[in-house]
Formats: C-alpha cells, sequence, structure tokens
C-alpha cells in the first residue's frame, strides 16, 4: 500500500474542508496511479472481450492510465496540464472513431472508478491519520461528483464524433443515390458503391420515391427512412430542387405498400414508381414516381402509385396539354353558375368513376335518379362531347383528371 502523504500541495481553494480524507487519499495514491489501471486492463480483458477485439490492449492501458490520473488530480484538486484535462474528449472521441459500443466504453471507465474507489478504501482502512468515516460520507461525494463529470465528458466527446460521423455517412449516402439516380457516375460504378454503403441487394426489387419537400420542414430524409425501416424497408435519400428522391428495397413488398408507409408521415406528398427489377434498373423509373408526385393535387397530402394513377401522372406530367384539354373539353361549362357547375362536374367524375351506372351514382352522391340523368344530359349538351363515345370520353376523363390537379378551365 502506499504511503500516505498529509502535506502534499492541493489546491486548498478548490478543495472544501469536509473533503480532506478524500484528497489526502488520492495524492497518496497518485504515484500508483499506473499499478491500478493495469489491474482495470486485466479486468477488460478478461470479462470484455468483444471490447478488446476493438481497442488494442496499449490503447486500453494509455486511456486508463489517464483516466485514473485525471480522477485522483481532480479528487486531489491539483492543476491538471491540458494533456491531462482533455483525457475525456481523447477518450470519447477515440472510442467513437473505433466504432466501439458507448455501452462498453462507459463499463471498462467504471472499471477504473471502481479500483480507484477500493484503492482509497483500503488506504483509509490502513491509516489511522485518515479518516473513513469521512470517506465514506463526504469523501464519496467528492469522488463520485468528479466521477460523473468525468462521465459525461467521455459521453460528451463520443456523440458529437458519432454525429460527425453519421452526417458524413449521410452525406455519402446522398452522393451515391444522386449518381445512381440522375446519372452522374457510371451506372456499373453507382450500383456498387451505393449497394455496398447501403446495404442493397442489387438483385433484389427496388421503387423509386419522389417527395414533395418544399412545403413541410417536418418531412426530412431520416422521417422517411424512419416511416419505411418500421415497415421493414430499408431506403437511401438524395435531396434536390425541392424534392426528396429516394431508393426503397422493397422485398417481397410492393409500391402500396411503399405508400402505405410513407402516409404515416403528416402531410406528405409522394409519388411512388412501378417495380423495378434490380438496383440499376432504378434510373429508369425516375421520372414514373415524378410523374406520379404530379398526380397530387397541389395543397392536397396523399401518395400516389405510378400504377394506379396513370391517367392523373399524364395530366400532370404535361401540364400545358392537360390546360388546353380542359379549357376544350369543360371550357363552355364557364357559363353556368359557379355552383351548377360544380354539381355536373361532380356528377360526371362519379359517373364514370362508378362505371356507367346511374343508380350507383345516385347512391354515391344521395341524387334521385333523374337527377343524375339531367345532370349527364346537360353536360354532354354543354361540351358537345358524348360520354358513350370512346374518344370523347377519353378525352372527357383526361380534362377532369387536369381539372381536379390545377382547377384548369
Amino acid at each position: 500500500m502506499h504511503e500516505y502523504i498529509p502535506d502534499a500541495p492541493a489546491d486548498r481553494d478548490v478543495v472544501p474542508a469536509w473533503g480532506r480524507t478524500a484528497v489526502s487519499s488520492a495524492l497518496a495514491l497518485l504515484p500508483g496511479a499506473e499499478e491500478i489501471a493495469e489491474r482495470s486492463v486485466d479486468w477488460v480483458r478478461e470479462h470484455d472481450p468483444e471490447y478488446t477485439a476493438l481497442v488494442t490492449v496499449p490503447e486500453l492501458r494509455a486511456a486508463s492510465r489517464s483516466c485514473v490520473r485525471l480522477v485522483l488530480s481532480r479528487v486531489a484538486g491539483l492543476a491538471l496540464d491540458a494533456e491531462l484535462g482533455a483525457t475525456p474528449e481523447r477518450i470519447g472521441r477515440g472510442r467513437a472513431a473505433q466504432a466501439a459500443p458507448v455501452e462498453a466504453v462507459l463499463r471498462a471507465l467504471r472499471i477504473d472508478y471502481r479500483l480507484v474507489w477500493e484503492a482509497m478504501l483500503d488506504l483509509a482502512a490502513t491509516n489511522e491519520e485518515l479518516d473513513m468515516l469521512e470517506l465514506l460520507t463526504d469523501g464519496a461525494a467528492r469522488v463520485w461528483d468528479v466521477i460523473d463529470e468525468v462521465s459525461v465528458g467521455v459521453a460528451a466527446a463520443y456523440r458529437e464524433v458519432e454525429a460527425e460521423l453519421r452526417r458524413s455517412s449521410e452525406e455519402q449516402a446522398r452522393v451515391l443515390i444522386g449518381a445512381l439516380l440522375r446519372g452522374t457516375a457510371p451506372l456499373g460504378v453507382a450500383l456498387r458503391q451505393a449497394a455496398t454503403h447501403m446495404g442493397f441487394t442489387t438483385g433484389e426489387r427496388f421503387v423509386v420515391c419522389c417527395v414533395d419537400a418544399a412545403d413541410s420542414a417536418m418531412i426530412s430524409e431520416e422521417s422517411l427512412r424512419r416511416a419505411l425501416a418500421r415497415a421493414g424497408m430499408r431506403s437511401g435519400w438524395y435531396t434536390e430542387s425541392g424534392t426528396h428522391l429516394g431508393v426503397v428495397q422493397v422485398g417481397s413488398e410492393g409500391p402500396r405498400q411503399v405508400g402505405s408507409a410513407l402516409a404515416t408521415i403528416p402531410e406528405v406528398r409522394a409519388g411512388i414508381s412501378s417495380v423495378a427489377d434490380g438496383l440499376g434498373a432504378t434510373r429508369e423509373n425516375v421520372w414514373q414516381a415524378e410523374a406520379a408526385l404530379r398526380a397530387i393535387p397541389p395543397g392536397q397530402a396523399g401518395t400516389a402509385v405510378i400504377d394506379t394513377h396513370l391517367l392523373a401522372s399524364l395530366a400532370g406530367a404535361a401540364p400545358d396539354l392537360a390546360a388546353l384539354l380542359s379549357r376544350q373539353v369543360l371550357g363552355r361549362l364557364s357559363m353556368l353558375r359557379p355552383s351548377e357547375r360544380e354539381r355536373i362536374l361532380r356528377t360526371v367524375a362519379a359517373y364514370i368513376a362508378r362505371g356507367g351506372s346511374v343508380a350507383h351514382t345516385a347512391a354515391e352522391l344521395h341524387y334521385h335518379r333523374n337527377t343524375i340523368i339531367n345532370h349527364l344530359r346537360q353536360f354532354e349538351r354543354q361540351t358537345g362531347r358524348s360520354l358513350h363515345e370512346p374518344r370523347d370520353l377519353a378525352e372527357i376523363v383526361l380534362a377532369l383528371e387536369a381539372e381536379r390537379l390545377g382547377g384548369l378551365d
């Protein structure tokens, strides 16, 4: 056991009177800090092989020595040199860079603390000049305040590096997804790099998503990843010009399941492509996701799958042509009162959606069937189009989609 040193030069302005026993014990133990650290390293090597597989024994030894010296010096109230004072940051940042689990890092530190405290207790038990009761009360409070301070410093530095690494990884993912989808790198190179970084299986099934990011700061790449991850789907995202563009590995699921997962995000507006067989085919499906997004009326939330929103996507993909068609087909309805025009258009849309059944349309809109018939006849008379002529019907359907998407007259 190390010799008790009663008159060692502690900083009397820092150390309160009630901490004298802890101070004296810490000063007496400082020369043996290396021995305490060595016992700590032996314990970690024996009980935590996974940690020692990530952190070498020399690194463990250096960190433990610094930690033990730091705790004893802080308890003793000694002035710290810059290197010793930086111990928590050095340990935290170093272990984060090594990808050592933070729990294992703090567990190794607790061994250092435990051995320091046991050494202080042993010293007080064998030296009559030290007050064991004071050490167990006021002294313990001082020791564990120092320990908490060191642990908080290590954890804070670890989290800082962890956040830096995460941001770096996310930025790299954005670059890779952008290269894959936008063709800014050869497909083969982009494919390999994206698969490696994102953990994608290149031969799997994928869909492309295009999410409006212009109107909602709440919709982020992270929120999109989490929503899909909860549904068991891995995704990677790239943001440009007010939209989030993403690749989703769907496995046995499909575009509808992707839409359902994204719909859990409030106010989301997302277009979803058809399935691409293989990661390399996603580049060809970007336009589908973009067109599907345009099938959602401005200002409205929702998800649109290209497979089930083809007509609306066509109207949204060519807005100028859609506006022209809407004016040609529906323009003459502007002579009606706005409320009457709205009722007629609602009736025609419901009639088409119900397969041309007057009875089903009347049931849906809660109108008498004669009212439905009158609305349909008035529409045909005003527009000069027939709801029974295939070509006219095709133009009417597209015009109604244009009306729905943009209120085009």
